[in-house]
């Protein structure tokens, strides 16, 4: 059997408002705890600005995990590297296209359609476009695939992968 496994690894940057967000959790942690010297009651705020922190904290920080299994993919995001969350499958043998997102080949589908950015937000990435339908709703996936998926996608449906 011409069975293919691959798994690829995308950590997203760190945008600026996630910079602003752990900033402002931390500033807010910190007066809320200088101003429990002054007023005790202010402790249970305390505890809930340390829990905000503990679970809001590590969700800045993520990067995506493709894996990907004979035409199908199943992308997870691991947050700050600890904790994982599955966030979608898809089934890329019944792809309407997959293209650069700058190609001329999505120019005939619908901007309107949702759109799912699981890439890094590099400049410099190659990010793909796969346009599938999934539960009745048509969408574009962006993804940054390395060759190996590309040549197994291109091998799998010739006429509906541009590698341009």
């Amino acid at each position: 059997m011409n069975d293919s496994f691959i798994e690829l690894l995308v950590p997203r940057k760190t945008r600026a408002q996630d910079i602003l967000i752990r900033c402002l959790l931390i500033a807010v942690t910190a007066v809320v705890a200088v101003m429990t010297f002054g007023y005790p009651i202010l402790m249970v705020l305390l505890v809930g600005a340390i829990a905000a922190d503990y679970f809001l904290l590590p969700r800045l920080s993520v990067e995506y995990e493709y894996a990907y299994v004979n035409g199908e993919l199943d992308v997870d995001a691991v947050y700050a590297r600890s904790s994982r969350k599955h966030l979608a499958s898809y089934d890329l043998r019944n792809v309407e296209c997959i293209a650069p997102v700058n190609s001329h080949e999505l120019d005939s589908y619908d901007a309107s359609w949702k759109t799912v950015d699981y890439t890094s937000l590099d400049p410099s990435a190659k990010v793909y476009a796969a346009v599938l339908s999934s539960n009745g709703t048509r969408m574009k996936v962006l993804l940054e695939l390395n060759e190996e998926m590309l040549s197994d996608l291109k091998m799998r449906n010739p006429r509906k992968v541009f590698l341009y």
